[in-house]
């Protein structure tokens, strides 16, 4: 696992499973932080600056991309991101904090919408 970047969805967003990702595995993560981790999703969005993530580079991406995806299509839009540090959001590692709105079509009908939070070890500059 060295040198990878593990992308894991809420269950997997605790203090134990961040720890082995890069004290044992050598490895950044990319974790969503729900309700699940009450506390720490409140502190997130507390602390998130709602103006968007600046660009990369000298051409700005977009902070938006769709997905079709198992009947259904996906518009995931980053809302807010900044810097941070472990002690700041009391999670192992953790160098940013991103906000991620998700948009989702099924079945060509019924429209979902749910903002998220992600948190990681990577910093602004390798994961804008």
């Amino acid at each position: 696992m060295e040198g990878k970047i593990v992308v894991a969805d809420a269950l997997h967003t605790q203090h134990d499973t961040a720890r082995q990702i890069v004290f044992d595995g050598g490895s950044d993560y990319i974790l969503t932080v729900k309700d699940n981790q009450k506390l720490l999703n409140e502190n997130i969005g507390r602390l998130l600056n709602p103006q968007p993530c600046p660009p990369r580079g000298q051409a700005p991406p977009s902070t938006e991309d769709w997905e079709l995806n198992w009947g259904r299509v996906e518009l995931r839009t980053v809302t807010g991101c900044q810097p941070t540090d472990p002690e700041e959001v009391a999670f192992p590692s953790a160098r940013q904090i991103v906000a991620l709105n998700r948009r989702v079509l099924r079945g060509g009908e019924k429209m979902s919408n749910e903002t998220v939070h992600l948190i990681t070890r990577l910093e602004p500059e390798k994961a804008s």
